[in-house]
């Protein structure tokens, strides 16, 4: 499994977990959670996971996610990441700055 879209699916934080631990899913490339209700919790499960090392396409836009996508602003979070949708997540202005520095996100 290379892509998964789940965009407007109820996938919420246990998914999300479920995706961010791996395996089916450790060689995913494209991962798609536009409004998955995945909340700061979920967002920061996918984002602090080290289990998915090829993703190049992550879009968790509409989630509410505020801090939970912190760990995105280190280039070390997905070093392959080159497209990064953040739009509608009420981030604070601190992570959101740190992210615009980040190649390809969309904010």
């Amino acid at each position: 499994l290379r892509h998964l879209i789940l965009n407007g699916l109820p996938v919420g934080v246990r998914g999300a977990r479920t995706i961010a631990a791996g395996g089916p899913f450790a060689r995913l490339t494209k991962l798609e959670l536009s409004g998955c209700g995945l909340r700061e919790t979920g967002a920061r499960a996918v984002a602090e996971s080290a289990a998915l090392p090829d993703l190049t396409i992550l879009d968790v836009s509409d989630n509410n996610a505020g801090k939970g996508l912190a760990r995105l602003t280190s280039p070390k979070a997905f070093p392959r990441l080159g497209h990064l949708d953040v739009l509608r997540n009420r981030l604070p202005k601190p992570v959101l700055a740190k992210l615009l520095k980040r190649p390809g996100v969309r904010a």
